[in-house]
């Protein structure tokens, strides 16, 4: 398996139009958790950050000054 981040700032900062790619393993299945980058959210309002894939559609809300990391678990058949 591998993944691809794209939007992923070299300090570590996700983009707002940041995407997340899992690649399938040789056998083109994809079988284990994903963590995109820790979320934080800066200033005063909360940070909204939306995961949308394959059986998967979660909205996860970070407090302003806080920081998460989110773990989704995939099995799927191609990226």
């Amino acid at each position: 398996m591998a993944l691809f981040v794209g939007g992923l700032y070299h300090d570590g900062w996700l983009s707002p139009a940041g995407h997340l790619t899992v690649y399938p393993a040789a056998n083109g299945r994809v079988h284990r958790d994903a963590a995109p980058p820790a979320v934080a959210a800066r200033g005063d309002q909360p940070t909204t950050l939306h995961l949308q894939g394959p059986d998967v559609d979660r909205r996860v809300v970070v407090a302003p000054g806080k920081s998460i990391v989110v773990i989704v678990p995939v099995s799927h058949l191609g990226a």
